[in-house]
């Protein structure tokens, strides 16, 4: 099933190749490529004849949903792991999902079938709120997109979700490994912000199986697990979370760290108390879905 995926991909980037030639090792020239003077339509009768002001009510229904997931392609024998580095302006975004588990939007089509409707689209698609599954996936988009695009951003949600086992989150790893959503992964999206001079929101939801209310919960692992190196991640966090200067900035936890927060009389976020119960409903039920899990979730039977 991989290798049908992964040669399937390949089909498709020969096609567009050979459709719209260009250098295959310019990424520069990839991000400015969708934002050059567009070529006239005049084959088109809806370029042609329809209105802007018409075509635009079109466009927003189809790229204005509250919120759209942003995926971007992964092989599947590496599932998650993939680093920056790798990041390919061919391949990201793969996908863009919309809210809802029955939703069937794609609105990605609509901005791929030419120039015009790309620069006509865009604006909108951006006046949504992005939603990237972990940090590094906001990082990738940090790397690939265009200057222009970036700046466009308003909004963005980052549901990483439980992070108290190892391999996700930033606090824990596994033999030294480099756990999904790490600290590091945490440092340069956060510090990607900057780029994002437009963005005037932003939601991470962070929890862990909490046994005890919220509130009476300071810390997201048990008493007994806890050591020095433990600490010392927790407040390297909040720390990276103390340098993102956007104006709503709300972080969603199912534990209330008291005794760092006190240490500062401001920070520039609020927090927001969850139980692991409504921080599950919320971020696997109310937000956009994966479109195809089998990309991630390489493990997974086919």
């Amino acid at each position: 099933m991989y290798q049908r995926d992964l040669d399937h991909l390949e089909k498709v980037k020969a096609i567009a190749a050979k459709e719209q030639p260009r250098q295959a090792v310019d990424r520069s020239s990839r991000r400015m490529l969708p934002h050059a003077d567009p070529l006239p339509q005049q084959q088109s009768l809806l370029l042609r004849v329809l209105p802007l002001v018409c075509r635009l009510l079109i466009w927003e229904h189809v790229l204005q949903p509250s919120q759209t997931r942003i995926e971007r392609w992964r092989w599947p024998d590496k599932g998650q792991s993939v680093s920056g580095e790798e990041s390919d302006a061919d391949c990201f975004p793969y996908r863009l999902a919309t809210a809802g588990v029955d939703k069937i939007e794609k609105p990605l089509n609509l901005l791929l079938c030419c120039r015009q409707l790309y620069l006509e689209g865009l604006p909108i698609l951006y006046s949504t709120t992005f939603v990237f599954e972990m940090p590094l996936d906001l990082y990738d988009f940090q790397l690939c997109a265009s200057l222009e695009g970036l700046s466009s951003v308003r909004s963005l949600i980052i549901p990483l979700g439980q992070i108290n086992w190892p391999g996700i989150g930033p606090f824990f790893s596994q033999g030294g490994s480099h756990p999904n959503g790490s600290l590091e992964e945490w440092e340069n999206a956060l510090h990607g912000l900057k780029r994002m001079g437009g963005l005037q929101e932003l939601h991470v939801w962070l929890g862990h199986g909490n046994i005890q209310p919220p509130e009476l919960e300071q810390r997201p692992w048990r008493e007994h697990q806890g050591n020095e190196e433990l600490e010392q991640r927790h407040y390297k966090l909040f720390d990276l979370f103390r340098t993102v200067d956007v104006p709503r900035f709300t972080v969603h936890l199912t534990w209330k760290p008291e005794d760092l927060l006190s240490r500062r009389q401001k920070w520039p976020f609020k927090i927001e108390l969850h139980t692991k119960d409504e921080m599950w409903d919320i971020v696997n039920n109310k937000l956009p879905d994966k479109t195809e899990p089998d990309l991630y979730d390489w493990y997974s039977p086919s």
